[in-house]
């Protein structure tokens, strides 16, 4: 299209606003506000509900006219604070610890999101085997637990103060990012999901295989001080990664809430990785999509209300699977610890659940193969 010419217009030009545009007249402000006022009707909304709910509940407990309702809702807001910190404390501890390792291996992150659940469930697996050394020596106690925490926490209080600031820089940096109606939509049904599944992890164990196995085991452990045999338990003899975490949970807090939330917290730290890998190779609407379609599967709600080990197993195999693909797409320095790691994750879930051999076999055929082929034969592959 031929531009204009105002040669022979005796008609004075306006200058545009920089807001304007020409080619369809629409105010890019114009649009935002509405975007905004959207966004705000939808949160407007939500809030309106949650007041609505609280307001119900208010006036049924009004309505009883017992003080011991009263008292007993406290004592359980106090239990439900005590449970959330103890799990914010481990997360962090568990991060820190996952963060010196991942130093040790000389792996560097692309980004927050993608260090908090490698670094983690890395930090986990860690201190599931200091815990089987503590069973294997007769020393599941809970004065030996804190003393283990006590150590673990001087030990990467270093590694705390840079995730700190990490964590404030990339708030800092999320108040420019704009997102679209649906992603903001998809990131508030992730939360809202994700509070209710928190609340499952507060219910006590029903379930056969957790009163049986994955919790039963672990407290006949600390019943007898450490690990012993037990012919007439034939699942003691499976695989305990998880369980020793279970067990840790135990001692710490003298009940299987904690141990619950771990659980409910695998499925958490695999909604990171899978945005994570989503917003690294794909876009953040991927990653954002991904996480929210995961998180919303029946039975991940269903797993993560539970102290079995099955959401452990999936942490660990999809971390090994996301560390496998940055050793194909990293640069020849970062290359070796990327692959060192995706054979620990590999590992771990081996310790978890036997079902994880055959990723064993999955990785490790392609890694010999990937080896052994000249690179320069194979540039489209780590392009």
């Amino acid at each position: 299209m031929k531009p204009v010419s105002h040669e022979h217009s005796n008609t004075t030009d306006k200058p545009q606003s920089k807001y304007q545009t020409i080619s369809n007249g629409v105010n890019p402000k114009q649009k935002n506000k509405q975007s905004k006022s959207l966004l705000l009707s939808w949160q407007g909304a939500l809030s309106l509900l949650i007041l609505l709910w609280a307001a119900l509940l208010l006036k049924g407990i009004l309505a009883s006219n017992n003080n011991e309702i009263f008292a007993s809702l406290w004592l359980q807001f106090f239990y439900i604070i005590w449970h959330i910190f103890a799990l914010i404390l481990l997360v962090f501890l568990c991060w820190g610890l996952g963060r010196k390792i991942s130093k040790g291996l000389k792996i560097s992150y692309s980004a927050l999101s993608e260090e908090f659940p490698f670094a983690t469930s890395l930090g986990l697996g860690a201190l599931s085997l200091i815990i089987l050394i503590l069973g294997a020596i007769k020393l599941f106690h809970p004065t030996a637990v804190y003393i283990i925490t006590l150590v673990v926490l001087i030990l990467v209080i270093g590694e705390l103060k840079e995730i700190t600031c990490h964590i404030r820089k990339s708030w800092e940096k999320t108040k420019d990012i704009k997102l679209d109606v649906i992603s903001t939509i998809t990131l508030c049904l992730i939360g809202l999901t994700a509070l209710i599944l928190l609340t499952g992890a507060f219910t006590p164990p029903i379930s056969y295989d957790g009163l049986a196995y994955h919790l039963g085991v672990p407290k006949t452990y600390i019943n007898e001080y450490g690990i012993v045999s037990l012919p007439y338990h034939v699942y003691s003899n499976f695989p305990f990664n998880m369980e020793m975490l279970y067990a840790y949970s135990i001692l710490l807090t003298g009940n299987e809430i904690l141990a619950k939330m771990l659980h409910f917290l695998a499925a958490i730290l695999i909604c990171f990785a899978l945005y994570s890998f989503g917003k690294k190779y794909f876009d953040q609407k991927i990653g954002i999509l991904s996480a929210a379609i995961f998180i919303n599967i029946p039975l991940v709600g269903q797993l993560s209300a539970t102290c079995y080990n099955d959401l452990g197993l999936a942490l660990f195999m999809v971390l090994s699977v996301f560390a496998f693909i940055n050793w194909l797409s990293s640069p020849g320095k970062e290359k070796s610890g990327w692959l060192l790691l995706c054979g620990i994750l590999t590992g771990l879930a081996l310790g978890t659940k036997y079902f994880a051999i055959t990723f064993l076999f999955i990785f490790l055929i392609p890694a010999i193969g990937i080896a052994y082929y000249p690179r320069t034969q194979n540039a489209e592959l780590f392009a």
